[in-house]
């Protein structure tokens, strides 16, 4: 068996603002600071996280289907959570029943866009890590 406990200690919690009410200034800038040093922290490993899950998960179904149909995969990672994959074949792009796994990439975007480029078809997916 597994489990998962996500449950607070609410004694531990509900002591916070009494002890805040009792600092002095100098000891506020000093929360304020940790505060924002633990949410930078925070953001930190989540883009991370999220990176990883992209790798791990994401990417090895693009290449594999990109490997399957012959096609060419650009991954262009502009900014730091939005990656954009874009497929190119220019015998066209089939998404048969067989591609369950790419059934989920492409329900993990936050954009999807079918074009033509040079003749081409073109399928560009885009991820948002931010939204995860």
């Amino acid at each position: 068996m597994e489990r998962y406990d996500f449950t607070v200690n609410a004694d531990l919690a509900g002591n916070v603002p009494e002890e805040l009410d009792r600092l002095t200034n100098k000891e506020m800038i000093a929360v304020h600071e940790a505060i924002q040093k633990i949410k930078q922290n925070t953001e930190t490993e989540a883009t991370t996280k999220h990176m990883e899950w992209f790798d791990t998960a994401i990417l090895p179904v693009l290449k594999e289907y990109a490997e399957q149909t012959s096609s060419i995969l650009d991954i262009e990672r502009d900014r730091e959570m939005l990656i954009q994959a874009t497929l190119r074949n220019a015998c066209g792009l089939d998404i048969s029943s067989d591609s369950h796994c790419l059934y989920m990439a492409i329900m993990s975007t936050v954009h999807l866009s079918v074009d033509v480029e040079n003749g081409d078809p073109v399928l560009v997916l885009t991820y948002d890590l931010k939204e995860s």
